[in-house]
């Protein structure tokens, strides 16, 4: 158990977690448990039986969803990939899971919802493949959504995530 004394955000809770994690492999998802739990032992099967498992991160792929939030994930895959150079898909699926080699490339993480970015994006740039595991979204059994409760907030996210494209594309 990881205790994170003040809310900084979600990547910083995330990053905390991984940082005192031990094992050879890491992995994370969705607390609110959308997913799964047995997506992340999927994910680590498929890591675990690649012929060099420190070189890909696996992470999931959502099943179809609904016209809104199918837009607004292809959409900023879209403006993710075109601005960084590198194909990048369903950037917020669950679970992720990597080698802990990965673990110090990750110089220099945000604090915000941006973390599955920039983790998939330092994954590329270090020279690992991703591969994904299909997964299916439920209902949040656990909390609330931070980013997504109003128009205004859903907006508010996504022209920050934009705007953090552009701060990883310019260094």
């Amino acid at each position: 158990v990881v205790t994170v004394e003040r809310n900084r955000g979600y990547g910083h809770g995330i990053f905390t977690g991984l940082q005192a994690a031990r094992g050879r492999f890491l992995a994370f998802s969705h607390a609110d448990m959308q997913c799964a739990p047995a997506d992340v032992f999927r994910a680590c099967e498929l890591l675990v039986g690649q012929p060099n498992p420190e070189r890909v991160l696996v992470k999931g792929r959502r099943a179809p969803r609904g016209l809104g939030a199918a837009l607004i994930t292809n959409g900023m895959a879209v403006i993710a990939s075109g601005v960084l150079s590198t194909r990048l898909t369903d950037i917020n699926a669950q679970p992720k899971v990597f080698h802990r080699s990965l673990l110090p490339e990750l110089t220099c993480p945000p604090s915000g919802f941006q973390f599955d970015l920039y983790l998939l994006y330092r994954a590329k740039q270090s020279g690992r493949s991703i591969q994904t595991i299909p997964v299916v979204f439920g209902e949040r059994a656990h909390g609330q959504s931070k980013w997504a409760f109003s128009l205004f907030s859903r907006w508010r996210t996504i022209w920050a995530t934009i705007r953090y494209i552009f701060q990883l594309r310019l260094g």
